[in-house]
């Protein structure tokens, strides 16, 4: 605490008036963990607009998967032991499976060959737009969650349609970000992929296969802590994307063992608000029904209603909501790392 400041100092008549929400900030110097943690924990519990941003961060970071129709069923073709005779019917089989072919062949012979071109092509475009919107709405919610979550770390309270208009400027970046660190690590996982083959091989020695997954365990820590710190370079400060994960990288480094710590703290943490309130839930729920069910003499037929009723709102409400509160948890302590870590770095 500054001895220079004087709390008991009244604020004239020109002061502008106080912000919505006012958090404590940190102290200069080392992490404040445990007011990080409080700050975050009023953040999502207060401002509830922010809630939609957990619900769109963590639907941007679900997977997406081609489902192709599967294969057509088999069919048993089979003679009876009574045949009269077993040539006939393999001649039929025979002539059968003669024609299916020639018409198939037939017609892929009819095709002109720029179909087949047009169509390479289209599956092209398909697979690159794919990768564009998959970017794009990874790179809004990024970029929406971060700003949002640090004007309310701010005491500003913005509507979505605010955050959205703060953010749109940084969805261009962030997206050539997330591509610029994909074409990073896709070539350093090939190399230690080849390396484990080489040593599996025994082409070089099997010892070094710890050392490679004790390497690879540290680079992937590092990284995920420099990205951590990167996406909010570009998102609160307007970094380049590669200046960005300098920046990061320098910040990892400087801030390594609180941030591994932090993230441990926010795993634990997370765990536990997850599935804590999901639990007492259900629990409450079947006691509920089981009550119930003595009443009509079938406590394990209501028992399984409440249940099944348990699951379906946790799984549809209670869930989402409880992930989303979390997601603006975590954005919110890695945002004051973030900052304190800038003015450690900046010699603030």
């Amino acid at each position: 605490m500054d001895p220079t400041i004087n709390k008991t100092e009244k604020p004239d008549a020109n002061t502008q008036a106080p912000p919505v929400f006012v958090l404590e900030p940190p102290k200069p110097g080392d992490w404040q963990i445990g007011q990080m943690y409080e700050n975050a924990f009023r953040v999502a519990k207060k401002f509830r607009t922010l809630w939609i941003l957990g619900l769109i961060f963590g639907a941007a970071g679900g997977g997406c998967s081609f489902q192709f129709p599967a294969g057509g069923g088999s069919a048993n073709l089979t003679t009876p032991s009574t045949s009269p005779n077993p040539e006939i019917t393999n001649k039929v089989l025979g002539a059968t499976s003669s024609i299916f072919s020639e018409s198939f062949t037939n017609i892929f012979s009819n095709i002109p060959s720029y179909i087949y071109f047009i169509i390479g092509f289209e599956l092209l475009l398909l697979i690159v737009l794919w990768f564009v919107i998959f970017y794009l709405k990874g790179a809004f919610a990024n970029v929406s969650t971060i700003i949002g979550t640090q004007k309310a770390l701010e005491g500003q309270k913005l509507t979505l349609a605010q955050i959205s208009q703060l953010s749109f400027p940084k969805i261009k970046p962030m997206a050539k970000f997330m591509a610029l660190t994909s074409l990073i690590i896709i070539p350093i996982g090939l190399i230690i992929t080849l390396l484990v083959i080489l040593a599996i091989a025994k082409i070089i020695s099997v010892f070094i296969i710890p050392i490679i997954i004790l390497t690879l365990l540290i680079f992937m820590l590092v990284w995920s802590i420099s990205l951590t710190f990167a996406q909010r370079a570009i998102s609160l400060d307007n970094s380049a994307p590669l200046s960005s994960i300098k920046i990061g990288l320098k910040m990892a480094r400087k801030k390594l063992f609180w941030a591994i710590l932090v993230g441990i703290i926010n795993n634990i943490i997370s765990g536990l608000a997850l599935f804590i309130p999901l639990i007492l839930i259900n629990i409450t729920l079947v006691a509920v029904g089981g009550l119930i069910g003595l009443l009509f003499h079938k406590a394990l037929l209501v028992m399984g209603i409440f249940l099944g009723i348990g699951l379906l709102l946790s799984m549809t409400i209670a869930l989402p909501l409880l992930s989303s509160m979390i997601i603006i948890g975590k954005t919110a302590i890695w945002n004051q790392a973030y900052t304190k870590t800038k003015e450690i770095v900046n010699g603030v």
